[in-house]
């Protein structure tokens, strides 16, 4: 895959987890677009060794429709038509991404092992997926270490580092968090009026449930 073709997988996943202008239909799109490179199966294309790649497959079998719905126009593409296939397929494509590096893999894979409540394997692959920057990873290991998640007892301080390193990223949902932080002084001292501050902002970024809990803070 060429370089600007990684570089737009990219783009669709960030796309993707961060919902700016684009949705995820743009990734089936990408994909119908791209299969003129003469790949025949997501298989093979598993094999470009491409670890964004992975997990542009991964989604495409995870998710499945509209884009099985395509099938017959291009034959060329295979997409499990179980969805328990469907299923296993999009677990062994965000392995391979995961263990090639690939953030979104990394934490796609820990999502899996965190709906089968195995903290410890879903926290190693979120962190490996944070210690690369993903503000959704970092979000999740701030969760691990409030809820004491495969961990001895609960980490205040670490919980408001990551929720906070993840915030500073822009992650609204981690800004939201961080307010809450300093409403009920979790890992930072309690301060109604930094937290008031916070949700404000967010509030005036159209952040609907910021408005819910500014409001119950002015009560």
């Amino acid at each position: 895959m060429s370089e600007s073709a990684i570089d737009r997988v990219n783009q669709l996943a960030e796309a993707y987890y961060f919902q700016r202008s684009e949705d995820e239909m743009s990734i089936y799109d990408w994909l119908d677009a791209n299969y003129a490179m003469g790949h025949k199966s997501w298989r093979l294309l598993a094999k470009t060794e491409q670890p964004s790649y992975y997990w542009l497959l991964g989604i495409a079998c995870q998710t499945q429709a509209p884009w099985k719905n395509k099938v017959r126009a291009y034959p060329e593409i295979y997409v499990p038509p179980l969805a328990s296939e469907a299923n296993a397929a999009s677990k062994s494509l965000f392995r391979l991404g995961a263990e090639s590096g690939c953030r979104y893999s990394q934490y796609e894979y820990a999502c899996i092992f965190l709906k089968r409540k195995d903290y410890s394997s879903a926290f190693n692959w979120f962190l490996a997926s944070a210690n690369q920057e993903f503000s959704p990873a970092m979000h999740a290991i701030g969760i691990f270490f409030l809820n004491s998640w495969s961990l001895p007892r609960s980490d205040y301080n670490q919980a408001f580092h990551w929720i906070s390193r993840a915030a500073e990223n822009g992650l609204c949902h981690s800004q939201l968090t961080l307010a809450l932080f300093y409403r009920d002084g979790i890992g930072v001292p309690q301060d109604i009026e930094e937290a008031r501050r916070r949700l404000h902002c967010l509030r005036s970024t159209g952040h609907l449930e910021a408005g819910v809990y500014l409001r119950k803070l002015d009560e």
